[in-house]
């Protein structure tokens, strides 16, 4: 059931007990809804509080460049990074978006793009791992990635990282936007866990989180991992 609304001029307060009105126009219908405290009939004025928090508006931020900062780059290296703070838990996507063409070397060049939290090099997140192929020297190429995660109350720094080698590559304008949207709206609907060919070895486990060696290349990538597989 979706609650629904009337205006409130039709609702007039008169500090009596009355009856609703079925004849009365209702127009507004809830987004989201959900339990404040399943457990209880009344929640305390306290819980009442922190779900109005936590069900807040959507928090965004992003960096961006411009084909004038003239980013170029011969090796492994962050096209960008975008730092944000969570007032409380919330699913967070992240969307990297630009283009680059080769200004040094010979096509066709192969690249990876990828998203990953921390800075030491050569680890990303599996579902934000992207390939892609410069197949001619004056050729614009889409670089492109995306990725959405929980992550918890506190400040978050976001790295979009680019791997290539004996080349060199100028992007032209790009952005990376960070959009966080409160627990109750959002979330997986349904979880899988699916190896692609090519990846093996676990390296480390935490926390359901498993990092894998891809032995197409130097590089970890991080796996997420439903509670119900082994």
């Amino acid at each position: 059931m979706i609650p629904v609304s009337a205006h409130e001029s039709d609702y007039p307060y008169l500090a009596v007990q009355g009856a609703c009105q079925a004849d009365k126009d209702r127009p507004f219908k809830a987004v989201t809804w959900g339990y404040v405290d399943s457990s209880r009939d009344i929640p305390t004025i306290d819980s009442l509080k922190k779900a109005l928090c936590e069900d807040g508006p959507s928090l965004m931020a992003h960096e961006e460049f411009y084909f004038i900062d003239n980013k170029k780059f011969s090796s492994n290296s962050n096209v960008a990074s975008v730092t944000f703070n969570l007032l409380r838990e919330m699913y967070v996507s992240f969307v990297g978006d630009a283009s680059a063409k080769i200004a040094k070397g010979s096509a066709p060049q192969y690249f990876r793009t990828g998203l990953h939290t921390a800075e030491p090099p050569n680890t990303i997140f599996t579902a934000s791992y992207r390939k892609g192929t410069f197949q001619s020297h004056d050729h614009h190429n889409p670089v492109h990635t995306a990725f959405a995660m929980k992550l918890p109350e506190g400040t978050h720094t976001i790295y979009w990282k680019i791997w290539l080698n004996g080349y060199t590559i100028e992007l032209d304008s790009g952005t990376l936007t960070a959009i966080a949207v409160p627990c109750s709206m959002g979330g997986k609907l349904k979880a899988e866990s699916i190896m692609q060919s090519g990846i093996a070895g676990t390296v480390t486990e935490k926390d359901q989180i498993i990092t894998t060696k891809d032995q197409n290349c130097d590089m970890l990538i991080t796996v997420d991992r439903p509670e119900s597989t082994q």
